[in-house]
């Protein structure tokens, strides 16, 4: 048994105290080069992983690929395959960052995802498209300003295309 240190949201061994300075050397070289989203996910997450490792008495850092799979097993009771996928993501994330051999890509944590997919299903809910209703209602709403008939062109543009906000916006970075 060792004892734990809690670093950056991440649970190492006490005398991992190198890879403390590795997960900050990272942190330093990574800075700009994510996007804030991302880096919300990632910090969650590995709060999520830690935790569950603590509770556990178990390291998370460097972690082992049984422990892994317990982790994906635990989760996929109470949580979708695309959120545990994710889970797996940022623990291959954490110990890239820290230099360490990555656990997830053993083949058992492969197949404990696997299984997890094949036991929920992998299909994700399509959002719905913006209806007549909710249009009209938005149009209701909006200024007969030079803005707001913008934001109505730029709506009613997304809903004929059926476009995600990401490709309106680069759509409405070319005009």
């Amino acid at each position: 048994m060792t004892t734990q240190v809690t670093i950056h949201a991440n649970v190492v061994p006490a005398d991992g105290l190198e890879i403390a300075g590795r997960l900050e050397s990272h942190a330093q070289a990574a800075r700009g080069a994510l996007a804030d989203r991302t880096c919300r996910a990632l910090a969650s997450d590995s709060r999520i992983w830690s935790a569950w490792c603590a509770e556990r008495n178990v390291s998370a850092l460097p972690a082992e690929p049984t422990t892994v799979v317990a982790f994906v097993d635990g989760q996929g009771e109470i949580k979708s395959p695309a959120t545990v996928r994710r889970y797996v993501a940022t623990i291959a994330h954490m110990h890239r960052a820290a230099e360490l051999t990555d656990p997830t890509k053993a083949e058992v944590v492969r197949l404990a995802v696997k299984r997890l997919t094949r036991a929920k299903g992998s299909r994700q809910r399509q959002a719905a498209p913006l209806g007549e209703l909710a249009a009209e209602r938005i149009l209701a709403t909006q200024s007969k300003t030079l803005s707001g008939l913008r934001n109505v062109a730029l709506m009613l543009v997304m809903r004929d295309l059926l476009a995600r906000r990401s490709e309106a916006a680069a759509l409405w970075s070319r005009i």
